[in-house]
């Protein structure tokens, strides 16, 4: 009886070891010719707000892509973080040209605005409580509790103006949806350009 067992126990651990783990949804992005130039597709992706309850609501991030020129040679997708944080990869690209010829010919170049900058549902606040910046010495105790008091403030207002996706404004965050923006483009694997901070993600 106890062999039989052993060899149930034994037969049961490797049916669920050989069984596959559901993979994560492969989202689609929408791809539109961009308003201040119709060469350059802006895209939108949806995503979930909080990655380890995707059920509990979504958010809309930005993109925006730069067909390679050369078809026949093309290597992949290059995906672009200019770093701030909270530079808009999708004003960079559709602005900016810092990628040489060749990259261009080999590679869509594709920017994004990451979760609650930019065109990606962004933090908002009251100007008027932002411009009542303290104005006390922080280095004093009177100064430090002054600029304590503000803080608080500033995060309460942009907390209750900007929503859930407030809470939900972090480098592992967007890593994760850096992840899901190489699933919806296609790729097997990264290729990754970040400047500055973006570099930061391109470390998570």
């Amino acid at each position: 009886m106890r062999t039989t067992i052993t060899l149930a126990l034994a037969a049961a651990t490797a049916l669920s070891l050989a069984t596959p783990v559901a993979a994560a949804p492969v989202r689609a992005i929408t791809w539109t010719p961009c308003a201040e130039d119709a060469t350059v597709d802006c895209g939108s992706l949806v995503l979930p707000i909080d990655w380890a309850d995707p059920g509990a609501g979504t958010y809309t991030l930005a993109l925006a892509r730069r067909r390679a020129r050369v078809p026949s040679e093309r290597l992949g997708s290059l995906v672009f973080d200019p770093g701030g944080p909270g530079n808009s990869g999708t004003d960079w690209l559709l602005h900016k040209d810092f990628f040489t010829p060749q990259i261009h010919d080999r590679f869509d170049t594709v920017g994004f605005d990451p979760r609650g900058t930019g065109r990606s549902q962004p933090i908002t606040r009251d100007p008027t409580l932002v411009d009542a910046l303290p104005t006390s010495d922080p280095s004093t105790p009177q100064g430090y509790a002054d600029a304590v008091s503000y803080n608080r403030k500033l995060v309460a207002d942009c907390r209750q103006r900007s929503g859930p996706l407030f809470d939900h404004i972090d480098d592992l965050s967007v890593a994760k949806d850096l992840e899901a923006i190489r699933g919806a483009l296609g790729e097997d694997k990264l290729t990754y350009y970040g400047v500055s901070y973006g570099t930061l993600i391109g470390q998570q």
